[in-house]
């Protein structure tokens, strides 16, 4: 895999070495962002949700059986595109619409998207139910945001609303492109964005899941989503919101657990290859040309939210972290900018003027931006102290003129933004913890403590 987003193999044909017959899946129009391998066949994930396979056929290079349900097409605009309602009824123009109608393999549930405030819109959207009987469901509409149906349909064949939605609207599906896969010797399985599996490859090895498809399946009688995902050499695990476990493959690799008694303790977790996570760590400015700068080739200290030490990872040229070694669970990271051997950095970062900042926010003079609460709340990074106060002014101040060690710390991307209260000083939501959980991504970005106007992306090294 490139840096361009394009893939180049070699080796033995037969066994995923020649992809010409899916080069034009692999030239970088659209950029891959994950590739798997079993013993003998490639699957790539690109960034638009299309799984691409080759390889040998039976190890999971043919993934023809299921390709409707893992190339990126049961999204939000399926079943019609982004528009303008000229009338009260939408125009069926989605990837997937022949004949006037939206065709599912599997019931799916119907999202509206919302550009503008639909909140007192109700839409009506007609088709089938997974038996071919007539389906008649309503939702009430969202503020530029997505509702979904709790129904679940087969076909779609119409969609209305009772008044002019406020701007554009697109109808597709609950977002079921694939988010990871995880692979046996000789077959792959998808984990979807909206907590489905699906399989593919040899069925000695996993790639037949039909007998417990009703678990992995999301539908009117399973609304339990798989949050974690496991192999064997021959085998699936997956393990629900619920706790509850679905195994399925070779039943001596581990694909029959009907001795297993999981109902009575809540299952967090299991060896063996899993759906992972994938990691990467940006500075959360960017550099004056207006461009990310990943967190590249650092070696991060990670300590569970107990305290307990987890050890370190370094970081890959691309700002990649491999978290595999780590359980599940709640973690904090940061890595130490020497006063010594590194202070030259911490010049060309801390400025008087970041310490001047930190001052008016503790002051009432400035309102800071959340970036700047994270990155001026210097204690409680390293002690806990969830305000902007005289100690972090003097904190940042002993790290500019070289008294003490600085800090990076690194914090999840989608958490909830900090707030600040000037009257008492108060940051909510101070937290820099998060979450690895398998088969959830994670962002992080990096805040270089007391560093108010983010010009570490300027000076990183």
């Amino acid at each position: 895999m490139r840096s361009d987003g394009s893939v180049v193999t070699w080796g033995d044909g037969n066994s995923g070495g020649n992809s010409t017959a899916v080069a034009s899946d692999l030239d970088g129009t659209v950029n891959v962002s994950k590739i798997f391998a079993t013993n003998n066949a490639f699957a790539a994930i690109r960034e638009d949700g299309k799984v691409v396979t080759w390889g040998y056929n039976s190890y999971g290079g043919d993934s023809s059986g299921v390709s409707a349900l893992i190339n990126g097409t049961l999204d939000g605009d399926c079943i019609s595109a982004s528009q303008t309602l000229s009338n009260l009824n939408f125009t069926l123009n989605g990837d997937l619409i022949s004949s006037s109608a939206a065709t599912f393999t599997n019931a799916q549930r119907v999202s509206i998207t919302s550009s503008g405030d639909d909140s007192g819109r109700t839409f009506t959207v007609t088709g089938t139910d997974k038996d071919g009987a007539s389906l008649t469901a309503t939702l009430t509409g969202a503020n530029a945001g997505t509702a979904s149906s709790t129904e679940f349909f087969k076909t779609v064949t119409a969609i209305s609303v009772d008044a002019a939605p406020s701007s554009s609207v697109s109808a597709g599906v609950v977002d079921k492109t694939v988010t990871t896969i995880v692979a046996t010797d000789k077959a792959f399985s998808a984990l979807r964005a909206d907590g489905s599996i699906i399989t593919w490859g040899d069925t000695s090895g996993g790639g037949d899941s039909t007998s417990v498809s009703n678990n992995l399946i999301l539908s009117v009688d399973n609304t339990v989503k798989v949050s974690q995902l496991y192999s064997s050499s021959a085998a699936f695990s997956a393990i629900k919101d619920d706790g509850s476990v679905v195994t399925w493959g070779d039943n001596d690799r581990g694909g029959s657990s009907t001795s297993v008694d999981f109902g009575n303790v809540t299952v967090q977790g299991m060896s063996g290859a899993s759906s992972g996570v994938n990691c990467t760590a940006k500075i959360f400015n960017q550099n004056s040309s207006g461009n990310d700068v990943a967190l590249a080739n650092k070696a991060i200290a990670f300590t569970t939210s107990a305290g307990a030490d987890s050890g370190t990872i370094t970081s890959d040229g691309s700002g990649a972290l491999d978290v595999s070694s780590l359980d599940d669970g709640n973690y904090l990271a940061k890595f130490v900018i020497s006063k010594t051997s590194d202070y030259s950095l911490t010049q060309q970062v801390l400025q008087m003027t970041d310490i001047l900042d930190m001052y008016d926010f503790f002051a009432g003079l400035k309102t800071p931006t959340a970036d700047q609460m994270i990155a001026s709340n210097v204690t409680y990074a390293t002690g806990g102290d969830s305000s902007i106060g005289m100690d972090d002014v003097l904190t940042a101040y002993d790290m500019f003129i070289g008294k003490t060690d600085a800090y990076v710390i690194l914090r999840d991307s989608t958490a909830s933004s900090p707030t600040y209260d000037s009257t008492n000083n108060q940051v909510t939501n101070a937290s820099n913890a998060f979450d690895i959980a398998a088969g959830t991504d994670l962002s992080l970005n990096a805040y270089f403590l007391g560093d108010t106007d983010g010009g570490y992306a300027n000076n990183f090294v």
